[in-house]
């Protein structure tokens, strides 16, 4: 199994009444039948269409990982998992269908990748598309490349404070809020509120000189301008464009970089200058590999 980036799903293992998950026609099954943990998803084709969705943010042009463990109860062989992306306005771009081969009676693990079109604002999760005969899927993972940790600050510390987030570093105020007004991704989403000294949170990630990386997030600004900057050890600061992007709404912006021979950190930094009288927010930040 590849192992990077977080899982993206909400409940990929259907415990505690499968949260994030829209199911219909389709049902829970218990630790006998679970590969892991205590429940998994039994999808039966009957003439009621099953339906086991689950929507879940993304960055566009970046890869994901689609992976499941999954137990065929019946003598079809090939089970299906789509991803639908859609863009903001809930559109949908581009359908992509993983179909993968299964012996009977014992769970298997199966993976494979999908590219997100550059509109992109999220995926949609289809488990057993087309189904024939009966399945039981469960530890199902969506994961991307990214190096960054809690890169949507989802995960809280352990203390409960609003003002710190593990893998960051607060530098100087920033707020973790968890307003659905102001949040793009999950639950939770960075806030720099201005204030007469300036306000940062930064993160460095390792990386490998020579190679070229995607540096991106989701940025919804007030009337004053944030700064998103990165900079290489070794190597001058750089800023991804931001003025451009409209007030009061999320915009995805994104700049691609390579790195200096030499160079083992890339350091990014959001930022709000002094003095500003406005609120800007972060979410959903991202930096991943290009692969040549």
């Amino acid at each position: 199994p590849v192992h990077h980036g977080e899982n993206l799903l909400l409940s990929p293992g259907f415990e505690d009444d499968a949260p994030g998950w829209h199911i219909e026609h389709a049902s829970l099954v218990h630790r006998g039948d679970a590969h892991s943990g205590g429940q998994a998803i039994r999808i039966d084709a009957t003439s009621q269409q099953p339906v086991v969705t689950q929507r879940l943010p993304v960055s566009p042009g970046a890869t994901y990982t689609v992976s499941a463990w999954i137990r065929r109860m019946t003598n079809h062989p090939t089970t299906t998992i789509r991803a639908v992306f859609l863009d903001a306005a809930g559109a949908t771009l581009t359908t992509a269908d993983m179909t993968h081969t299964t012996p009977a009676a014992t769970y298997v693990y199966r993976q494979a990748t999908v590219l997100a079109p550059l509109d992109a604002a999220t995926m949609e999760l289809r488990l057993g598309h087309a189904l024939q005969g009966r399945v039981l899927f469960d530890d199902i993972r969506v994961l991307d490349r990214n190096l960054l940790a809690n890169p949507g600050f989802e995960t809280r510390a352990p203390s409960g404070q609003d003002d710190i987030a593990p893998g960051w570093r607060f530098e100087r105020g920033g707020l973790v809020i968890d307003d659905p007004a102001h949040v793009r991704g999950r639950s939770r989403a960075l806030a720099l509120i201005g204030a007469a000294e300036y306000r940062q949170v930064s993160q460095t990630v390792p990386i490998q000189g020579g190679r070229s990386y995607r540096i991106s997030g989701w940025v919804k600004r007030g009337t004053d301008i944030p700064e998103f900057r990165f900079q290489f050890d070794g190597a001058g600061q750089n800023r991804i464009p931001l003025a451009s992007t409209p007030p009061s709404v999320y915009r995805y912006v994104s700049r691609q970089a390579t790195a200096p021979g030499k160079a083992t950190k890339l350091t990014v930094r959001l930022r709000l200058e002094a003095g500003a009288r406005d609120i800007s927010y972060f979410d959903d930040l991202m930096i991943e590999e290009i692969t040549p």
